[in-house]
């Protein structure tokens, strides 16, 4: 409809692009449990089938959303995927983590840890209890967990792991933006991981699964889905729910030559230099604007 109005109203031929980041009302069904007949989805369901019906192109960051948008009356060939990235400048200068994150794993180095960090929020939805379930039964005293971030979860799961005398998970205060360069260098592989969600059959598009690839660090996307780390031969994708397989997955990753680490990390970068930064995505746009 919107895109209706904008040419009748324009004096020019114009084209509408439509850029859809999260799916609606399909998460308001599917993870809030709300009745597809609710007057407030059925507006939003409305709105939703005719900006498909009516958008030249439609871009979402969400790889696997065509299928659902053409039953929701996207035409074939209008449907594009332009993930997140990263700013290259950001990573050829970026800044130094605070002391108290320094000190830690200067400590952490000095006693021989191999490192498996997280860093993002901790809220319900970063399944990070899971995580910490994982530390709790690790079997190599070696292996220590460092969660880096802020959320209104995070003073229980700090209380979690003094009372449960979990001895292998350290805490941290969040990062800048321009920051989290230096902080993936102190991880030996990066952790990643949420609910299970009927959301992510549209597929994942994780700012921090870029950064893991920018830092050439091997990945680990506990989401229970096929992501980029697959696609790229950069990290590994498992179900959260495998414990005993993730642990395996860390113990194989901690044990890997140089040679097999090297080839992760060129693959990583090499995925974010060609494909996933900020100066490729946009020239994407442009694409569809000139066509």
């Amino acid at each position: 409809y919107v895109g209706q109005r904008i040419r009748r109203k324009s004096k020019k031929k114009v084209k509408v692009i439509h850029e859809v980041h999260d799916m609606w009302p399909a998460t308001l069904i599917e993870v809030g449990g709300m009745s597809r007949r609710n007057p407030f989805v059925v507006a939003m369901q409305f709105g939703e089938n005719s900006a498909y019906r009516n958008s030249d192109y439609v871009v979402s960051l969400l790889p696997n959303a065509e299928e659902y948008m053409k039953e929701h009356g996207l035409a074939e060939g209008k449907f594009r995927c332009i993930p997140n990235g990263v700013v290259l400048e950001e990573w050829e200068n970026p800044e130094n983590i605070p002391d108290e994150h320094k000190n830690l794993f200067n400590k952490l180095r000095d006693d021989g840890k191999f490192v498996v960090g997280y860093f993002g929020g901790h809220g319900l939805s970063n399944a990070l209890d899971e995580l910490l379930e994982i530390a709790k039964i690790v079997d190599d005293k070696d292996i220590e967990f460092v969660l880096v971030g802020n959320g209104v979860e995070k003073t229980r799961l700090m209380n979690k792991v003094k009372n449960e005398n979990i001895i292998n998970v350290s805490f941290l205060p969040a990062v800048s933006k321009k920051s989290i360069p230096k902080l993936c260098e102190e991880f030996d592989c990066i952790f990643m991981c949420g609910l299970d969600s009927p959301l992510y059959r549209f597929g994942l598009c994780l700012n921090k699964m870029f950064d893991t690839m920018a830092a050439g660090k091997p990945g680990i996307c506990a989401l229970n889905i096929k992501s980029y780390f697959t696609e790229y031969k950069c990290g590994f994708d498992i179900n959260i729910k495998d414990k005993d397989g993730i642990i395996e997955l860390i113990k194989r990753i901690r044990a890997m030559s140089a040679e097999e680490i090297g080839h992760i990390r060129k693959a990583g970068i090499s995925a974010v230099n060609n494909t996933f930064n900020y100066q490729q995505l946009s020239s994407e746009f442009f694409k569809l604007m000139e066509d």
